[in-house]
C-alpha cells in the first residue's frame, strides 16, 4: 500500500465514522432528536472505538509502506535500518516474537520506530508530539470499549483535568463533546490533530 492510499483510507473511514455520528445526532422539525440520548451514546462510544482503530491501522500500513521501501508523498524513501520483502514481512517484523503490537500505546510505536528507522524519522517526530494527547485518547477509547470502575475512574479523571473542574460519573459522550478552551469540541480537537498528524507521517516530514 502506498502512503498516499494509507492517508485516503485513514480519512475516508474518520469520514465515515463522522456521517454515523451525524446520523444518529438528526433532529426532526420540531428541533428534536429522532433517536434518544442511549442511542446517541453508543453511536460515539462505537465512533471512538472505531476512530481509534482507524488510527492504529494507518500506522501499521504506513509503517509496512516504509519499510518496504514506498516513497512517503514527496517521493523520498524512508531511511530504514531493514527492509522487508513485502507487506506481509514487514508485519511480522513489526510483531516480532509477540502476539500481535499494541498500536494503542505511544511509548512502544516510539521503541519500534527507533529499532527499524533511523532515528530522524516521521513516525518518531510525529507520535513524539501527539504522545500525551494520544494516551489520553487511549483513555476514553477504554471507556468507550469497556466501562469498569477502573476505566470510569481514568475517565472521570481526564475530564477533570481536561475542563479543570471535578466530573464524576462521565460517559464518552460527555468527553468528546465537552468544549475545549480553543472552541473546538474534544472530538473536533482529536479528529484534526490525528488528521494532521497522518498527513505528517505521510509526508515523510521529521
Amino acid at each position: 500500500m502506498t502512503a498516499a492510499a494509507c492517508l485516503l483510507e485513514y480519512r475516508e473511514s474518520v469520514q465515515k465514522i463522522e456521517s454515523y455520528i451525524a446520523a444518529a445526532h438528526t433532529v426532526n422539525a420540531t428541533g428534536h432528536y429522532v433517536h434518544g440520548q442511549d442511542y446517541r451514546q453508543f453511536v460515539i462510544s462505537s465512533a471512538v472505538v472505531r476512530f481509534s482503530v482507524a488510527w492504529e491501522s494507518f500506522l501499521e500500513h504506513i509503517y509496512c509502506a516504509f519499510l518496504v521501501g514506498e516513497p512517503d508523498l514527496e517521493g523520498n524513501v524512508v531511511p530504514c535500518c531493514v527492509r522487508a520483502v513485502d507487506e506481509q514481512h514487514a508485519q511480522r517484523l513489526l510483531i516480532g516474537t509477540n502476539t500481535y503490537f499494541d498500536w494503542t500505546n505511544p511509548d512502544k510505536i516510539i521503541q519500534l520506530s527507533e529499532l527499524y528507522l533511523e532515528r530522524d524519522n516521521p513516525i518518531h517526530t510525529a507520535i513524539s508530539s501527539t504522545k500525551n494527547d494520544l494516551f489520553d485518547l487511549k483513555t476514553i477509547r477504554n471507556a468507550a470499549a469497556h466501562i469498569s470502575s477502573t476505566t470510569q475512574k481514568q475517565l472521570d479523571a481526564l475530564a477533570s483535568r481536561l475542563f479543570n473542574r471535578q466530573m464524576i460519573g462521565t460517559t464518552v459522550s460527555d468527553v468528546v463533546n465537552l468544549v475545549k478552551t480553543d472552541g473546538k469540541t474534544v472530538w473536533e480537537y482529536y479528529k484534526d490533530l490525528l488528521d494532521a498528524a497522518a498527513e505528517s507521517v505521510a509526508r515523510g516530514q521529521v
